[in-house]
């Protein structure tokens, strides 16, 4: 049994790389206020833009932006990861709400946009 009800999405080969990582992250709480505060703005516009921004900040903890001289092969994998990573910690930080509901943790992991602003 998968640990969260994405996980065969986000990492089909079952590999989780980046749940220890995350967890740590999430448990240290340093992302508390920007989850909580992209949440809120998010269901009053009807996005998920500032809720993965905040998802992809917490990425970038464990994945940087691609060096300047990345082939195009090493961008679009290290981007990868970092979509990957930043979907993992949605899932932990729904997971840690007790106000959410399974459903609607689903719902938010499957609409959020995934797309990093630091993408060449």
């Amino acid at each position: 049994m998968l640990p969260y009800p994405r996980c065969d999405r986000i990492c089909p080969d079952h590999t989780c790389l980046y749940h220890g990582a995350v967890a740590d992250i999430v448990e240290a709480g340093r992302y508390e206020a920007t989850w909580s505060q992209a949440d809120d703005s998010d269901r009053a516009d009807g996005t998920r833009d500032a809720t993965w921004h905040a998802c992809d900040l917490a990425a970038y903890e464990l994945l940087e932006y691609p060096p300047d001289d990345a082939t195009p092969e090493q961008i679009a994998q290290i981007n990868d990861s970092r979509r990957r990573a930043g979907l993992c910690f949605a899932q932990q930080m729904l997971a840690a709400d007790s106000n959410e509901l399974p459903r609607s943790s689903r719902s938010i992991i499957d609409n959020l946009p995934t797309t990093s602003t630091g993408e060449g």
